[in-house]
C-alpha cells in the first residue's frame, strides 16, 4: 500500500514542477541616447528566454498586451529611434510554465535637446494681464528661465502639463518690450528672443465708480469693503495706475485676501489704486480711487 501511494504522489508532482514559473526580471536598467534605448537586467535563474510585450492599440478581444519580441540574453537595444521617442514595455521571463503577463513594466524616452516649437504672441494689451502659452520640449525636461524681461514678468504652470508653461506680465508699458527666454537641461540649451509690442486694443480703464465697494489705504495696504454682494469666486483684484501712466495694470496675479470683513493687499510703490470685484463671471464693479504718494 505504501508503494502505490508513493507512485500516485510522484505522478501529481511532475506536472506541478512543469507548471512552475520563474520571476520576471527586475530591476531594469535603461541607458539612453538620442536614437537608442538599451534595456538590461540580471539573468534570471531558470529562465530559458525573455519576451517583450506592448499594449495593443485597440485591445481586440480583451488582449491588452501582445508579444512582439523574444530574446535569450538579458539585454536588448532599440536603435534607429527619433529623438524624444517614448516606449512603454513589459518584460517577462519564460520557461515551461509560461510568462507572467505583462511582466516588469519599463518606460523610457530617448534624449531630446531643448527646443521651442513656437513663438510668443508678439503683442500685448496695455493695462491688461498679458499671458502667453510657451510651447517647448526636451528630455530630460528643460527648466525655463527669463533672462531678460520686465520686472513684473513671471512663469507659471499651464494646464498641469509637465512641459507646459505660461508667461505672465502686467502690460503697463506703452513701448516695445524685449523678452529673452532660455530652456535648459543637462543635454542642451535653447534660447528664444522676441519683441513684444503694445497693441491698439482698449486698455483697462475703470468704469463708473460703484458705491458698493469702499476703498481706503493705511499701513502700506489697500483695503476694500464690499457691500451688498459676495464677490464671484472671491475675485477681488487690485489695480494701479503708476505715476505718469495713462492706464491701469494688475498689482499681482493673486486676488486680494479677505481679512476682518474686508479685502486687503500690501503695496510698496506710489500710484492711484482701484479695486474691481466680480458680481458674476462677466460683470465687474469698480471702487473709488485712492492714492499713495
Amino acid at each position: 500500500m505504501k508503494r502505490v501511494l508513493a507512485v500516485v504522489l510522484l505522478l501529481f508532482a511532475v506536472p506541478l514542477l512543469w507548471g512552475q514559473t520563474v520571476p520576471n526580471p527586475r530591476p531594469i536598467a535603461v541607458a539612453l541616447t538620442e536614437t537608442s534605448a538599451t534595456l538590461s537586467w540580471a539573468a534570471v535563474s531558470g529562465a530559458t528566454s525573455y519576451s517583450f510585450w506592448r499594449q495593443q492599440a485597440d485591445g481586440t478581444y480583451g488582449q491588452l498586451w501582445e508579444k512582439f519580441l523574444t530574446i535569450t540574453e538579458p539585454t536588448y537595444t532599440f536603435s534607429g529611434l527619433a529623438p524624444g521617442t517614448r516606449g512603454v514595455y513589459g518584460i517577462t521571463s519564460n520557461n515551461n510554465g509560461g510568462p507572467q503577463i505583462p511582466g516588469t513594466l519599463v518606460s523610457f524616452r530617448t534624449l531630446l535637446k531643448p527646443v521651442w516649437y513656437g513663438n510668443i504672441p508678439s503683442s500685448f494689451d496695455q493695462g491688461a494681464l498679458y499671458q502667453a502659452f510657451l510651447n517647448f520640449d526636451g528630455e530630460p525636461q528643460p527648466i525655463v528661465t527669463i533672462l531678460e524681461g520686465p520686472p513684473t514678468m513671471f512663469l507659471g504652470w499651464a494646464y498641469g502639463g509637465a512641459q507646459d508653461k505660461m508667461l505672465y506680465w502686467n502690460g503697463a508699458s506703452d513701448r516695445p518690450v524685449y523678452v529673452n527666454l532660455r530652456a535648459e537641461s543637462s543635454f542642451g540649451v535653447a534660447d528664444l528672443g522676441i519683441t513684444l509690442n503694445p497693441s491698439n486694443a482698449t486698455p483697462i480703464i475703470p468704469a463708473r465708480v460703484s458705491k458698493r465697494i469702499l476703498t481706503s489705504v493705511g499701513g502700506g495696504k489697500v483695503r476694500a469693503v464690499v457691500q451688498g454682494f459676495r464677490p464671484y469666486l472671491g475675485r477681488v483684484r487690485l489695480y494701479v495706475k503708476r505715476p505718469g501712466a495713462t492706464v491701469y495694470s494688475r498689482v499681482s496675479l493673486a486676488n486680494m485676501v479677505f481679512v476682518n470683513g474686508g479685502y486687503e493687499q500690501a503695496v510698496s510703490s506710489a500710484g492711484t489704486f482701484q479695486v474691481s470685484a466680480s458680481v458674476t463671471s462677466k460683470a465687474v464693479v469698480w471702487s473709488n480711487p485712492v492714492s499713495i504718494k
